[in-house]
């Protein structure tokens, strides 16, 4: 594998996009923005292929580019097939993709992805591990929060999904592993070099979701640190799932405003 390369709404070349070594000429884009650009500027600088797409999750606060990408690109599109669905009426949504479940890997030359289902955010949150040294978390653990599991609708619910996935991860990842996540809530989860990650040891000692202890805690927490989302969240699942259709402009205007994915 050449690279990840990792996207999302406040993505970019030298914001949201890292490179690990190269050790092949191929790439996996994951959570890619619908402005293509970017990823292919940086493909091309490294001299890498797109080999598949990932969305690590259906994501309600921005509109997703990996469908346009992979057809695009002629590579695969990955999602966990829990998030193929609405979660507000299991509708089944309408674009193609090749399911993505746990344990599941993606092989690109001498590098590996192994997918680690954490629901919770959304129903298919998924991590992927890559060689055992990053975990790109998308919005199921933040440097500083967690992602709200309010999104669809079940709030206490996956609550609990998400309580479950972070016993889990605090049970079985090492303290070295580096955590990428999809974006950031403030400048202060940036390093020093403007990108956004930190160390699982450095997360479970900081983060104030993954320092509680007790299941009711945790749940009484979430009530107490949730915000109402955006109305526009519920649109642009819909789009994402293929089930609904916007114009360039709404597009846009469904984008503005801030990201509130993380809980506080």
């Amino acid at each position: 594998m050449r690279g990840v390369l990792r996207g999302g709404r406040h993505g970019g070349v030298g914001s949201g996009l890292s490179t690990p070594a190269p050790v092949s000429d191929d790439a996996v884009v994951v959570d890619p923005g619908r402005h293509l650009q970017p990823y292919e500027a940086l493909l091309e600088e490294l001299g890498a292929t797109a080999a598949a797409v990932i969305d690590t999750h259906m994501h309600a606060d921005y509109l997703s580019g990996a469908r346009a990408a992979a057809a695009r690109w002629q590579v695969p599109y990955f999602v966990h097939p829990e998030d193929a669905r609405s979660p507000y009426d299991d509708a089944a949504g309408r674009f193609a993709h090749q399911p993505l479940t746990e344990g599941d890997t993606i092989a690109l030359g001498r590098a590996t992805l192994v997918a680690a289902h954490v629901p919770g955010h959304t129903l298919g949150s998924t991590a992927l591990i890559a060689d055992e040294t990053l975990a790109l978390t998308g919005d199921f653990l933040f440097v500083r929060s967690v992602g709200r599991p309010d999104l669809g609708g079940q709030s206490d619910a996956w609550a609990e999904r998400l309580w479950d996935g972070l016993e889990r991860v605090r049970r079985q990842w090492p303290g070295d592993l580096l955590v990428l996540p999809a974006h950031y809530a403030s400048e202060a989860e940036r390093r020093a070099d403007r990108s956004v990650a930190a160390r699982f040891d450095v997360i479970a000692a900081t983060n104030e979701a993954m320092a509680i202890q007790d299941p009711r805690a945790f749940l009484s927490w979430v009530t107490a640190h949730t915000t109402t989302p955006p109305d526009a969240y519920r649109t642009i699942k819909l789009v994402n799932l293929g089930l609904l259709d916007v114009t360039e402009a709404e597009a846009e205007t469904l984008e503005v405003g801030p990201n509130v994915c993380a809980i506080g």
